[in-house]
């Protein structure tokens, strides 16, 4: 399983809180559902309306379907509410290897500039969502 490097961790976290995650949810209507396993939190996934925005396995859980799970939960929650469609971005390799996988498809490529100023190349995709 390829992971960021720790530069690339380090830029994408810049500036990032723990607050900022309850004022996600609490204020900004975000949902996180979390995989635990051991005890130990091993992945995430947060949306909002139909937009996943974040999709993070640890590396010691990856390839085990902790993710794919995660995005199925997410998907049927967007879907729960009226939504069509779901729409997520990611790095190329990682959009290919996953979600390609599961019925997304590439909407458009672009570059994306993180909290640190990192730029990485993303792909931004769109799965349509059974009624």
């Amino acid at each position: 399983m390829e992971a960021y490097s720790l530069a690339e961790v380090e830029r994408w976290a810049a500036g990032l809180v723990p607050e900022r995650y309850v004022e996600a949810m609490n204020e900004g209507g975000e949902t996180f559902i979390v995989a635990a396993a051991a005890g130990d939190l091993v992945g995430f996934c947060s949306f909002k309306d139909y937009e996943v925005r974040g999709l993070y396995v640890a590396p010691s859980a990856a390839r085990r379907g902790v993710g794919s799970t995660m995005l199925r939960q997410a998907e049927a929650a967007i879907a729960a509410v009226g939504h069509r469609a779901v729409s997520a971005s990611a790095p190329p390799s990682r959009a290919r290897r996953s979600m390609s996988a599961t019925g997304y498809r590439v909407v458009e490529r672009r570059d994306w500039r993180t909290r640190g100023g990192l730029v990485i190349p993303v792909v931004d995709m769109e799965k349509m969502l059974s009624p």
